[in-house]
């Protein structure tokens, strides 16, 4: 039995804070940096699942030695998911995967040319929320003791004894609040 996280959990960890992040910023009407946080989710959970496919115990394949682990490129990613789930090979998903591609850069360099759309709307909420719901789910976590796990159920995986920091968690439950608005069935990303 493997008794260490597995090496992609990294990007899952990182995954659910700009998905807090996206929460935060998006209910507080700052939609540009929120979509940028929401993209970079997205691309981070994605590398986990690409990284998982791989290496499903997690003991061998790092950045280090995945050059394509650089790209930015969400559809080229999810190309490299699609052999295990179609859903990542589905021309809707490959465009829209483009698009926060092109979100991505446009919400962090001026001048960069949207092929995609000029803009940010509502619509590419649920979009967002569809395709990270897939990705969290598709990621063969076993233990979830990374951020979003904590955070919504309160205490650490298959402990309910073992409650986070009281203090912390208050705090921090504003930031649950804010993702629970975006994603009604929230529980539905974690496991128990």
């Amino acid at each position: 039995m493997n008794t260490h996280p597995p090496l992609w959990g990294n990007f899952i960890f990182h995954a659910d804070h700009d998905l807090l992040s996206f929460a935060v910023l998006y209910q507080n009407d700052l939609m540009v940096p929120a979509m940028y946080h929401g993209a970079q989710a997205i691309e981070k959970y994605l590398k986990a699942l690409v990284l998982s496919i791989l290496d499903p115990d997690g003991r061998t394949e790092t950045p280090s030695n995945n050059q394509w682990l650089k790209t930015h490129d969400l559809a080229e990613l999810a190309k490299r998911c699609s052999t295990h789930n179609p859903y990542y090979a589905s021309p809707e998903v490959v465009n829209n995967l483009r698009r926060f591609t092109e979100y991505d850069q446009a919400t962090r360099y001026p001048w960069v040319n949207c092929k995609h759309g000029n803009g940010f709307s509502s619509a590419e909420i649920s979009i967002l929320k569809d395709i990270i719901f897939h990705l969290r789910n598709d990621i063969p976590i076993q233990k979830d003791d990374y951020p979003l796990g904590i955070l919504v159920r309160g205490y650490h995986h298959g402990c309910p004894e073992a409650l986070v920091n009281d203090t912390l968690s208050n705090r921090q439950q504003r930031v649950v609040l804010a993702l629970r608005s975006i994603f009604r069935n929230l529980e539905g990303l974690i496991r128990n």
